[in-house]
């Protein structure tokens, strides 16, 4: 059975003399691999539909999970992401975030839809570090993870709060657990500000890049300790 889907790839592994499976984030499916045949052979006219950030309508055959790629109309392909290495490794981000879940074949069109407007404001914003912070904290609220900043969430104290994943959220220096993250006043008041904020308000947002970083690496801590670490978080802090 033939069928279409509207995806981003997330990344691709060489399967074979001359294959790759590309893993890719689709409207329809979710998170599916698509096995391309013959595209590492020098003269393959489908190369570009197996680099990471490439966006389009991917033409495939199979069904159940068991698909290989026939062509691929390109709709965008984020070109801007390669041409900077802050740029790149903010949009690894959000590849690799994608690449992790466990949901393989569901399909969550608010995530997809997210995924590319985030795409899409970090070949343009100033600040890339703000945009990475807010699809890191709506992708933990869209995974069932919702964060509340407005206290800690076994007592309700509201002074000196801590990220902590033992605890299920955000807690004060009486309740915290082992390996929670101090939250400072301006990472605090940045996590609020991303709660409810579109991804284009958030993009005009200025603050400190120190300040944008350490929200980066509290929420990067929380989601290593109930998901998987991630580990372009580190490559991007360190730029």
């Amino acid at each position: 059975m033939d069928t279409s889907t509207k995806a981003v790839v997330l990344k691709s592994i060489d399967y074979g003399e001359n294959d790759k499976i590309i893993l890719l984030y689709s409207l329809e499916y979710g998170k599916i691999s698509v096995r391309a045949k013959g595209i590492k052979k020098a003269k393959a006219k489908l190369k570009f539909a197996q680099e990471p950030f490439c966006f389009g309508t991917y033409h495939l055959a199979g069904n159940e999970g068991h698909f290989v790629l026939k062509t691929c109309d390109q709709l965008e392909s984020f070109y801007p992401l390669r041409e900077d290495i802050v740029r790149f490794y903010a949009g690894c981000v959000v590849l690799e975030c994608l690449a992790q879940l466990e949901t393989d074949g569901q399909p969550n069109s608010q995530l997809f839809v997210g995924t590319l407007k985030t795409l899409q404001c970090l070949t343009e914003c100033e600040d890339v570090y703000v945009v990475v912070l807010h699809f890191l904290f709506n992708y933990l609220r869209l995974a069932g993870y919702r964060l509340d900043f407005s206290g800690c969430n076994v007592c309700g104290r509201w002074d000196k709060l801590y990220l902590d994943a033992e605890k299920g959220g955000v807690s004060c220096a009486d309740c915290r657990g082992e390996g929670s993250v101090m939250l400072s006043a301006g990472v605090l008041n940045l996590l609020k500000l991303a709660d409810g904020m579109t991804v284009e308000k958030m993009s005009n947002v200025r603050v400190p890049q120190s300040v944008s970083k350490d929200a980066i690496h509290a929420l990067s801590v929380y989601i290593s300790r109930i998901l998987l670490p991630l580990k372009s978080v580190n490559e991007l802090i360190r730029l």
